[in-house]
């Protein structure tokens, strides 16, 4: 959000909500002749008009009864007519005076009444007509530093960024006191992602005037673009203690506190904004973000409608709605959410994209790929576009021609014709968008879009099983060169886990995939150190890959089943610290004391296998798992689809049990109708039946799960047996007895 709102009185405007006047003709579009007379700026020299010269006491007397208020929102608040009126006054006026000085003053005040106007009905002509008033009166007064800070706001408003800013540069040059122009310049920097100019311009303000509210929210602006949120907060709050009443200062205090992923407090102050500011649809829209966030996706839904209500044609609120729905599942509205902002904006990408991402849940995906088209069309090098594109081919049938309908009453994107490889679907389609899609990202100067499409084309070659391997493992070692630890560490730590588990596949030597592993495991420490907030830091925990899971694999490759175990086990504890009251972790045979006469069922689902522990008191560990890479890798990615398929059905379910809360009649939904057969199926994919020939039906029996296992009803695949389910070892040792 830009600061523009806040240079306002002598030196600019606020930002208002536009007016329409449906009872009566437009005095400025119904007096053609009249407005003809006054637009052109004239200096008429008062003998020409037979006019009287006054005294410079009577026609400022005279000028302070045109204007009265001459705060801009006074200008505002005039009906069109009474501006036209004061224009023409004000033009008469000016043909009495002889002093420069005062002629420049009325002309800039002709030109603020044609600003004014401008900004009602957000016209560009009124623009332009008050920009020549401004012209004019810097005409006559060159060094009319608060015209050409009037010139610098106009040219901003039409979108003339470079030209605003030399006006600003002017003003400034001749009176570097104001702070106002330079609030004015850095908000110009800040509109065009310069915040480190943007910056420097809003600490000179503050140096020009510590007390003035706007220079520190606008330093508070520009700190958060450079993503230094905390400190973002301390000129939010300085600008606050100044000015209280200021929503858009609890705005920014919002944004800081989104920034540091502090959400509750970011809600808080958004909603402070909006209570001071109903209107103000920014605050509306970043809560509508939060909201999202924290996963509450009907209140985001209700965000993003006021947004709509304030500014029915606002892409971005639209574009946001479709996403809410389309992570609720509501693909028909996600789509017509996104359409909708199309519809006001055409070169909305994300839009585009995200109407793609829903018509390929919805199975659409020839409409898919249209859509992903228009998306590269718009911005060649968004490389998730091209991401999405290449898993929609693999939906697609194959076929040597596809029909390109016109959409939204835009012409399709026909990227084939450039790149006829496009045209290709399944795999090779896949391979073809990916490769294509390189191109636009160079990894000299898009590093990140490189190396993610090089971990994408990985990932095709990974998915293609065994022969294709190799190729796997080149295109992750490409994406890891391009992906560095200083600017992508995040990107960089999926590529190294996609280097270990290929490595795993390939039998590569121990000690290559020991470093790695390591190497992932650094990096992952580190990037947890530098969280901003520790709200960032768990949810990096809980997100971020872990690479300790490789290293239980790495333990069973080289049959130290103890040592697997146990680091599987501190790993658990690792990741559930919150609910252990030391950082203590067992040995096995502190393992094995605390199962006595009991067995546990201890799974362990990494990125490469599913290993099953047979834990008792009596033996080392039983391991039950694939030691073929391939057989392994299609059995865990198969219980993977499955655990997808189940929550997806889940999920469902509750949607409609939900709607149905209140009727009478209830349906039984697809989960509860499939809910043996995908029980039989879990059952088979967890390899039941050879597991439960090494257990005794006669003992007690403890299910420790892993990961997404945690949320299946496992005890329904041991029906003869007596089952509990603890989340670690640890835990249970904490709680006795069982």
């Amino acid at each position: 959000m830009g600061l523009r709102s806040w240079v306002k009185g002598k030196f600019g405007k606020t930002d208002v909500k536009p007016m329409s006047y449906p009872l009566r003709p437009d005095p400025w579009a119904q007096a053609p002749q009249t407005i003809d007379r006054i637009i052109e700026p004239r200096d008429v020299q008062p003998s020409s008009v037979g006019a009287a010269v006054v005294s410079r006491e009577s026609w400022e007397d005279r000028a302070d009864e045109i204007l009265g208020d001459r705060e801009y929102d006074s200008f505002l608040s005039l009906s069109s007519d009474a501006r036209l009126m004061k224009v023409s006054q004000l033009q008469a006026l000016i043909q009495t005076i002889e002093e420069n000085s005062g002629k420049a003053d009325l002309w800039r005040q002709c030109g603020r009444l044609f600003h004014a106007e401008g900004d009602i009905k957000q016209s560009s002509d009124f623009w332009i007509k008050a920009l020549a008033y401004y012209e004019k009166a810097i005409e006559i007064k060159p060094d009319y530093h608060t015209a050409w800070n009037n010139c610098g706001l106009v040219l901003s408003e039409l979108g003339r960024k470079e030209e605003a800013i030399a006006s600003f540069d002017k003003a400034i040059a001749i009176n570097p006191n104001c702070c106002y122009y330079w609030i004015a310049r850095g908000n110009i920097f800040h509109e065009l992602q310069k915040d480190k100019l943007a910056l420097s311009d809003y600490k000179n303000a503050i140096t020009c005037n510590p007390d003035s509210p706007e220079a520190w929210s606008g330093q508070g602006v520009a700190l958060l673009g450079l993503e230094q949120y905390e400190e973002a907060l301390l000129s939010c709050d300085q600008s606050l203690h100044l000015n209280p009443d200021q929503y858009h200062g609890w705005h920014c205090r919002g944004k800081s506190f989104h920034g540091l992923e502090q959400y509750e407090e970011a809600i808080f102050n958004y909603e402070r904004a909006i209570e001071i500011k109903p209107d103000f649809y920014y605050s509306w829209l970043e809560k509508g973000q939060v909201l999202f966030n924290l996963g509450e996706f009907e209140a985001a839904i209700n965000a993003y409608g006021k947004v709509i209500e304030f500014k029915p044609n606002h892409p971005g609120a639209l574009n946001n709605r479709g996403v809410v729905l389309y992570r609720l599942g509501r693909y028909g509205e996600a789509i017509s959410s996104c359409e909708k902002a199309i519809e006001f904006q055409p070169t909305l990408h994300n839009a585009w994209y995200n109407r793609g991402c829903s018509l390929g849940s919805l199975g659409r995906y020839e409409e898919a790929i249209g859509s992903f088209d228009k998306v590269i069309e718009i911005k060649s090098d968004y490389h998730i576009a091209w991401h999405d594109r290449s898993n929609a081919t693999l939906g697609a049938h194959a076929q040597s021609s596809f029909p390109l309908p016109v959409i939204l009453n835009q012409r399709p994107a026909n990227l084939h014709l450039k790149h006829p490889e496009l045209a290709q679907r399944g795999y090779e389609g896949q391979i073809a968008s990916l490769t294509v899609g390189l191109t636009y990202c160079p990894a000299n100067t898009h590093p990140l879009g490189h190396g993610f499409l090089q971990r994408s084309l990985g990932d095709a070659h990974w998915k293609y099983a065994e022969p294709k391997w190799r190729e796997a493992l080149t295109h992750y070692e490409q994406s890891e060169k391009v992906l560095t630890v200083t600017d992508h560490p995040e990107e960089r730590l999926q590529t190294l886990q996609r280097l270990v588990r290929v490595h795993f596949a390939l039998k590569t030597n121990a000690e290559t995939i020991a470093a790695l592993i390591r190497q992932g495991a650094e990096l992952r420490d580190r990037i947890l150190t530098q969280a901003k907030s520790p709200q960032q830091r768990d949810r990096l925990h809980r997100t971020l890959p872990n690479f300790n899971e490789f290293t239980v694999d790495l333990h069973l490759r080289q049959g130290e089943t103890i040592r697997a175990i146990e680091t599987a086990e501190a790993d658990k504890n690792g990741l559930m610290q919150w609910l252990l009251p030391t950082t203590e972790t067992p040995t096995y045979p502190q393992m094995q004391d605390w199962i006595g006469d009991r067995t546990v069922v201890y799974w362990h689902f990494s990125a490469i296998a599913l290993t099953t522990f047979i834990l008792n008191s009596e033996c080392d560990p039983i391991v039950l798992h694939h030691t073929n890479p391939e057989t392994a890798l299609k059995q865990r990615n198969e219980l993977e689809t499955w655990i997808e398929n189940w929550t997806k059905n889940y999920n469902a379910h509750l949607e409609t049990s939900k709607k149905e809360t209140n009727n009478t009649e209830k349906t039984r939904s697809e989960w509860q109708n499939t809910l043996e057969t995908e029980l039989e199926k879990l059952a088979k994919l967890l390899d039941i039946p050879t597991l439960t020939t090494h257990l005794n039906p006669s003992k007690p029996l403890i299910l420790i799960p892993h990961r997404d296992l945690h949320r299946l009803p496992l005890p329904s695949c041991f029906p003869d047996f007596l089952t509990t389910t603890r989340p670690s070892i640890q835990l249970g040792r904490n709680h006795r007895p069982i």
